[in-house]
């Protein structure tokens, strides 16, 4: 069982992800802007986040940018899961020391566990 942190604004979003997290066997905790979870992020220690890029106050390539030049918390898997799709915001999150960047509805839930399993893992 891992610890992973979930970013979304969109309750939308995070709901049914975190119980599909669950069901997996997983722990989920939730946050719904940037600014939140680098709050939680010392307190938690998640093993993985997954983490979208559009949110208010501070979208999440902030976050992964404060994340990274955190010595704690530079080498925290992140998965980014978002609607963008474009080349030049998944360009910039891998950069900024993404591990992945997965496209909300164009990965199947096989795709996203296999991901999941990968990161954790290492």
């Amino acid at each position: 069982m891992a610890s992973i942190l979930v970013v979304d604004d969109s309750l939308d979003t995070i709901r049914p992800l975190a119980r599909l997290l669950q069901c997996m066997g997983h722990k989920v905790h939730c946050a719904t802007s940037g600014v939140e979870a680098l709050g939680y992020l010392h307190a938690i220690r998640p093993q993985l986040v997954l983490l979208d890029v559009s949110m208010p106050e501070m979208d999440g390539l902030e976050v992964l940018h404060r994340m990274r030049a955190d010595r704690h918390l530079s080498t925290l898997p992140v998965v980014m899961y978002t609607a963008l799709s474009d080349e030049a915001r998944r360009m910039r999150a891998l950069q900024l020391g993404a591990a992945d960047y997965l496209i909300k509805g164009q990965t199947n839930l096989g795709e996203l566990q296999a991901k999941i399993d990968q990161y954790i893992l290492h």
